[in-house]
Parts: structure tokens; C-alpha cells; sequence
């Protein structure tokens, strides 16, 4: 019977001669408003006995918003190539158009509230942290 919906394979997903770990992401700062810009930080170890390259993936997630939002939107990757045993951290700027969505009249908006930033080497397997946005008149 086909009852498993899950994709075959995940966005991302791989083969590679070698493996990678993730530190738990930090967020800085961890409140913003509409017009202010936030760092997300992430270092990622080979962990194998290869030289290998890995796409680090930066999702993000409304926890509550006025309209629908999907589970999970990617907005950001970087590449990495990294030796055996070595560690790099790995940057992205969240940026107030990264946070926008369309609203029920299908205009582009921030919303205040929370924020889920998830990072990882594929869609699935994803460390999160969250940002606040705040509304701008408080």
C-alpha cells in the first residue's frame, strides 16, 4: 500500500565520500524590527577522512502570520569546501526582504512575531533558531 508521502529523496540529499556536522545555529540579535538586519552564524565540521563539499541550507519558517506560509521556504545557501577535520563558520545576513511575505491582497508585508531560521544540509535534517520581529511602532 501507498501510504508514505514523504519525498524519496529530500531537497539536498547526496552522496558523498565523506560526512558533515553542524553546530547548533546562533542568531544575533535575536529581536529585530522591519528595518533592522540580524546575523545567523553556523559552523559546520568535516567529520570524515575526505576533503568534501557541502551546501549549507538557511529556511525559514512564520510561526504565526495573517496568511498561510509554507512549512518551510528556502532563502539562502552557501558552499563549502572543507578538508578532513577542518571547521568553518558559515554567515548568513537575515535581511528584511528574506522575512517578507505576500499578504491576503498579495502584497509583499513583514508580519511582527516569530520567526523559525532553520539550517542544515538538506530539507530535512535542519538545527533551528528563532528571531523576533518586532512591530515598529513599539
Amino acid at each position: 500500500m501507498f501510504t508514505k508521502t514523504d519525498p524519496l529523496f529530500v531537497f539536498g540529499h547526496g552522496l558523498s565520500y565523506t560526512t558533515f556536522t553542524y553546530s547548533h545555529p546562533t542568531v544575533s540579535p535575536q529581536r529585530i524590527d522591519y528595518s533592522q538586519r540580524a546575523k545567523l552564524r553556523v559552523s559546520v565540521t568535516n567529520a570524515g577522512t575526505r576533503s568534501g563539499d557541502e551546501v549549507v541550507q538557511l529556511y525559514i519558517h512564520h510561526v504565526v502570520s495573517s496568511v498561510t506560509q509554507p512549512i518551510k521556504e528556502l532563502r539562502a545557501f552557501q558552499k563549502v569546501n572543507l578538508q578532513p577535520g577542518e571547521r568553518k563558520t558559515i554567515e548568513f545576513e537575515i535581511k528584511p526582504e528574506m522575512l517578507s511575505l505576500l499578504d491576503k491582497n498579495m502584497k509583499p508585508t513583514i508580519e511582527p512575531g516569530r520567526v523559525e531560521l532553520m539550517v542544515g544540509g538538506n530539507s530535512a535534517d535542519l538545527l533551528v533558531v528563532p528571531l523576533d520581529v518586532l512591530d515598529s511602532a513599539r
